[in-house]
């Protein structure tokens, strides 16, 4: 490979070929298709290996190699040799090539974990290039998610696909917010690259814009497999363009393009947005619900697996959850978690996910049956465990099913909830029919990755139980306003949007001249790739069908629906039945919207006119958050003004009069957000059609919209005041709340001479100080000798750290994402962990009980 130097004295500059084969996992066919493609192409490119000693190929995704392992061990054989000679190289390092802006931090450091260390169990390699060719844009948090499983550079050729303002760079530094940075290569051209006149004229671009005398090609057909191919291999070897050409190794490509880059690299401390293929962040909805459901519920699953182990009763199997982890982990391919592929694909989806909340259902059963025989309940009559799977103590409604109440609590107006020190918990019960209720009930506090036991009983008094929420109709305006202490809503009998939000807290008016919650819809049609991109044509009218009206009222709670009707020419009405509910001492205004979506080539989205909003709002994205400026504000920049539909993970802090508070929208399933002016939006739902048949060559294939029939979006709006409330870690724990839900579980009552009847009724895992740093995650390690916990620190700032825990243990290590040592240290005192961390800093704990 050329030095610096010999580039800039215009020696014959090396272009270095790495034989590739882009698999999409699934696209225009199903994974039953993906491996027939894998098997044709690795033969095809082991052959060619075998007969040209130079030729060298590269290949991402554990998903790949493991159903090779398992399906043709022989093809695995041989390309296990190739990488003991280093020929075949293992780039990617992660399970599948995922979605880089919807994933949760947590999903993306599962992604390495489970690719990263097949490869090393498999094949004994490390992996430090992360190879991303296809993927819709990257979130900033991404660096130092790579760094902290080793990976030290990053490939992609999807910038390139920019419609306006193409990406500047080919290579630079791209630094999180951490401080943790990855070498940045994004290609001139395309990844798959099938004629070395294309390769020479992307070397030539390349060449001029740097002084690095080297240039890297993927080369190889792709997408649907195909790789290299003899014609391929001779015209390499043919090479008539001056630029030298051979095979070589993209690690090794890395490992010297670090060492010859400029001191004027540039250093990109942002997020690599793609300013096309923005209707991936809604399309299929399904697959995006799925997926928030799905990475909560398998963390609470782990909690709940360590809680189980601890209590001495039960030892888990943490292969099932290993199982749950692939099948989410593999429906985050950037073609199937964005809504970009055919209608099979989302049906082998359904299944995966079923399979995935019936393993959580598995486990959840027989941890709880175990933690169960390990406390002493017989101080209750019908007790009942609440467990909390987030890092942090919280107090909110939970919800217990009451079909299986026992007889003699056969009353569900009449039953109340009490904790072990006979504190009454608010309560409320929603019938669901005739026969069926919910009983909801608000523990005083459920600690930190705990429980806490509590009784169900008939109350014989209803002292406690005056309304603290209020509703009323105006009979002139028809407008009704629901209030509890904190704020008061206004929904008008002639639109059925909220015209008035009032925080009593601040005095402040939150809603806007618009009014908040207003559904609209437009026309979304392209030819081409109507699944991919947003293309905004005329509004359409909805109508209101029911005006607003009370539906439920308790002491606890009210709640107000109105029924929306969309008609569209030769189609089924689409039907939208938005319900509004207040809760007592609960500054949050909850939305619930049951959809019955039969539009075609529509997007619907809810729009919130927020009262003085200023020109940027702050955005979740994975393990970290973003500020985003408004791209119709004067002040926008031509590349901020192209982000005029961004991703955001569960919340969006709008920062309102001046900064003097924040309106916070929290969401239960959605992706896809913008902001203009004074106004808020949230994509709902859209209508493409499947990619299409006619124009991508699928004739055999069915043509249809996306997302027809029912659909369930819940969001929440609340205000607060500028200080601690709207920091991003008291953020990031309102938004895990608002998507993961305490559970509770009745139990069976224990005599107290049990054996083993020795735990608290009240218990946590861990507590962690200072606020700041957030438990993400808890779970058994992946050598099953261990327990992990994984820490955020959320507000730029450093802190000395203590992770105080609830159960004796040995030791305590720092450790990576891959869980091996970090190199940084930790102070054990008893059993407190000190440690510092630095601001925005992702950390891993090992510890051995």
């Amino acid at each position: 490979m050329l030095t610096q130097e010999e580039g800039k004295n215009n020696h014959r500059p090396e272009v270095v070929i790495v034989g590739h084969a882009h698999v999409d996992a699934v696209w225009l066919w199903d994974r039953t298709e993906t491996k027939e493609v894998l098997t044709e192409t690795f033969e095809r490119v082991l052959g060619l290996m075998e007969k040209y000693p130079d030729v060298t190929f590269a290949q991402t995704s554990a998903q790949y190699f493991e159903w090779l392992e398992i399906e043709q061990p022989g093809l695995f054989g041989r390309i296990r040799s190739m990488i003991a000679e280093g020929r075949w190289e293992i780039v990617g390092g992660m399970w599948i090539e995922p979605d880089c802006n919807m994933p949760s931090g947590e999903s993306l450091c599962r992604q390495l974990l489970a690719g990263m260390r097949y490869f090393q169990r498999k094949f004994d390699v490390s992996i430090r290039v992360a190879w991303l060719p296809d993927v819709f844009g990257f979130a900033w948090t991404l660096p130092q998610i790579l760094h902290d499983a080793g990976i030290r550079s990053f490939f992609t050729s999807k910038l390139i696909w920019q419609t306006r303002l193409p990406f500047p760079h080919n290579v630079f530094w791209w630094e999180s917010p951490d401080g943790s940075r990855v070498l940045g290569y994004q290609t001139p051209g395309l990844y798959n690259n099938v004629d070395v006149y294309e390769v020479n004229k992307q070397a030539t671009r390349f060449f001029d814009g740097t002084s690095i005398g080297c240039f890297l090609a993927p080369f190889g057909e792709g997408d649907h497999g195909g790789g290299l191919r003899e014609e391929l291999v001779e015209a390499v070897h043919r090479n008539p363009y001056p630029v030298q050409m051979r095979f070589g190794n993209a690690h090794e490509y890395f490992d010297n393009l670090e060492r010859l880059l400029p001191a004027s690299t540039p250093v990109v401390r942002d997020e690599l947005y793609l300013n096309t293929h923005r209707g991936t962040l809604t399309t299929q909805a399904f697959m995006k619900r799925a997926n928030r459901r799905g990475e909560s519920a398998i963390l609470g699953a782990e909690t709940m697996s360590v809680l189980a182990m601890l209590s001495g009763t039960h030892t888990p199997d943490t292969r099932s959850l290993s199982g749950a982890w692939k099948h989410l982990l593999f429906n985050q391919f950037h073609d199937a978690l964005p809504g970009s592929s055919i209608k099979p694909v989302y049906e082998d989806a359904r299944q995966d996910f079923a399979e995935l909340f019936d393993c959580v259902e598995t486990v959840m059963t027989e941890s709880i049956a175990a933690i169960a025989r390990s406390i002493d309940t017989s101080a209750f009559d019908h007790p009942i465990v609440v467990f909390n799977p987030l890092g942090w103590d919280r107090s909110e409604f939970v919800r217990l099913v009451l079909t299986e109440t026992p007889e003699t609590t056969s009353v569900p107006d009449r039953l109340e909830v009490v904790d072990s020190t006979g504190h009454v918990c608010p309560s409320y019960v929603r019938w669901l029919g005739s026969e069926h209720a919910e009983l909801w009930f608000r523990p005083r506090s459920v600690p930190a990755f705990g429980y806490s036991v509590h009784d169900i009983r008939t109350r014989t008094s209803d002292s406690m139980f005056k309304s603290l929420v209020t509703a009323s109709a105006d009979t002139q305006t028809s407008d009704v306003v629901i209030e509890n202490e904190l704020v008061r809503v206004t929904i008008s009998g002639q639109t059925g949007i909220v015209t008035s939000l009032f925080d009593k807290r601040l005095s402040t008016e939150c809603a806007g001249s618009g009014g908040i919650g207003d559904i609209e819809l437009y026309q979304d049609e392209t030819t081409k790739e109507s699944a991919w991109n947003i293309c905004r044509g005329r509004s359409y009218a909805i109508e209101m069908a029911e005006p607003p009206s009370l539906v439920e009222q308790t002491n606890q709670h009210v709640r107000v629906a109105t029924l929306f009707r969309f008609a569209q020419t030769g189609r089924k009405d689409s039907v939208f039945r938005v319900c509004v509910t207040l809760c007592a001492s609960d500054p949050l205004v909850y939305f619930e919207t049951h959809i019955d979506w039969n539009a075609e080539f529509v997007t619907s989205r809810v729009r919130f006119d927020l009262a003085g909003l200023g020109d940027s709002a702050r955005y979740e994205i994975p393990y970290g958050a973003i500020d985003r400026r408004d791209p119709t504000s004067p002040d926008a920049n031509p590349y901020e003004r192209e982000k005029w539909e961004v991703s955001a993970q569960t919340w969006i802090s709008c920062p309102c009069d001046e900064g003097a508070r924040s309106t916070v929208l929290l969401n239960d399933s959605k992706y896809g957000f913008a902001q203009a002016g004074s106004n808020m939006y949230m994509t709902l739902l859209r209508s493409p059609h499947y990619p299409n048949p006619t124009t991508m060559g699928l004739t055999s294939r069915e043509d249809g919209p996306t997302d027809q029939g029912p659909h369930t979006i819940a969001f929440a709006l609340y205000s607060v005041a500028s200080g601690p409330d709207t920091l991003d870690g008291a953020l990031y724990m309102r938004g895990k709340q608002f998507n993961t839900p305490m559970q509770a579980f009745y139990v069976a009552r224990k005599p107290s001479n049990s054996i083993g009847s020795d735990r608290s009724m009240i218990y946590s895992l861990l507590k962690v100080s200072p606020e700041a740093l957030v438990a993400t995650a808890c779970k058994i390690s992946e050598d099953s000798d261990g327990i992990v916990v994984r820490l955020l620190e959320c507000n730029g700032e450093p802190h000395d750290a203590e992770i105080t825990l609830g159960f004796p243990f040995a030791t305590a290590e720092r450790v990576n994402i891959l869980e091996t040592p970090s190199g940084d240290s930790c102070e054990v005192r008893g059993q407190t962990i000190r440690t510092h961390v630095k601001p925005h800093q992702l950390v891993t704990i090992l510890i051995r009980p």
